[in-house]
């Protein structure tokens, strides 16, 4: 998907909007997967979960398999 625009100047160029915006939307979806995701991963420690080995480790990989649903 290419950009059939005739004005190529940089700073006024008609997509420079489009891309900031994508770019800013991208961002903050990550800031808010990485705060979810600390949240879960506290959450589980709080409750005795150990969320690197064994069975703890495989309901937090559950867990973030549910939280990543979420972001699709």
């Amino acid at each position: 998907m290419g950009c059939h625009s005739e004005k190529h100047d940089a700073d006024n160029h008609p997509c420079s909007g489009e891309k900031a915006f994508l770019s800013r939307t991208a961002e903050e979806i990550d800031r808010i997967y990485s705060e979810e995701f600390d949240k879960l991963r506290n959450e589980l420690i709080d409750q005795g979960i150990d969320v690197t080995q064994g069975e703890g480790l495989k309901t937090f990989v559950r867990a973030v398999r549910k939280l990543n649903e979420r972001f699709r």
